[in-house]
């Protein structure tokens, strides 16, 4: 007695579909092979490298940063933008997973950028990377849509930390900042805490 057959529908052809049989053992073998193709896609998106946009003005400062990016295992630099002009045009074209961002821009801030790349791309992360520690631009930051906030004087290693735990889902924050969050937040009495409080409503 010959092999049994088993009668597939060739998803192919034109309707009416015209059936098709294979023996198990050649079914077993394309089962094996999809799962193959499976497992590679996921290695590929477990391998996957973090992709970094640079937005920063200082072209010395931008070099330097897209270097410290290259050369560390898991990221890499997407592209580079000086101005908020290159910013909004190019990076909706080939977006990264996160955008490395000084507010401190010509013509268009930082925060405008945010902006309006948010009101495009809801998913896509903002680590701002500034010297600018003043209450206005740090919670007006956030509030455009930045999930994380480093001064410039971090160092290169915690950059590369925060970029990394901005991807993984976290909110990276150079201490000074984190505690200006926190001393906003928190319950006071104080006529600056009301001020902070009100100014915070309107803004929303």
């Amino acid at each position: 007695m010959g092999v049994s057959k088993i009668e597939l529908l060739d998803l192919n052809s034109s309707p009416p579909f015209v059936p098709f049989s294979c023996s198990p053992l050649s079914l077993l073998s394309k089962i094996t092979d999809i799962y193959k193709i499976f497992d590679t896609i996921m290695l590929k998106q477990a391998n996957k490298n973090i992709q970094v946009s640079i937005v920063e003005d200082s072209i010395d400062f931008c070099r330097t940063l897209e270097m410290m990016i290259n050369a560390t295992p898991g990221m890499e630099c997407l592209s580079t933008h000086y101005t908020g002009e290159s910013a909004c045009d190019k990076i909706p074209q080939n977006p990264p997973d996160i955008v490395l961002i000084d507010l401190g821009l010509p013509k268009i801030s930082g925060i405008e950028v945010i902006t309006r790349l948010k009101e495009g791309f809801p998913g896509l992360q903002f680590l701002v990377l500034t010297i600018r520690d003043n209450d206005e631009e740090v919670f007006g930051a956030l509030k455009a849509g930045a999930s994380g906030y480093l001064l410039k004087s971090s160092t290169p290693v915690e950059i590369m930390e925060g970029i990394t735990e901005l991807y993984d889902g976290g909110a990276p924050m150079s201490a000074d900042i984190a505690r200006k969050v926190v001393s906003f937040f928190q319950a006071g009495k104080s006529e600056k805490s009301i001020q902070q409080a009100k100014w915070w409503i309107l803004w929303k």
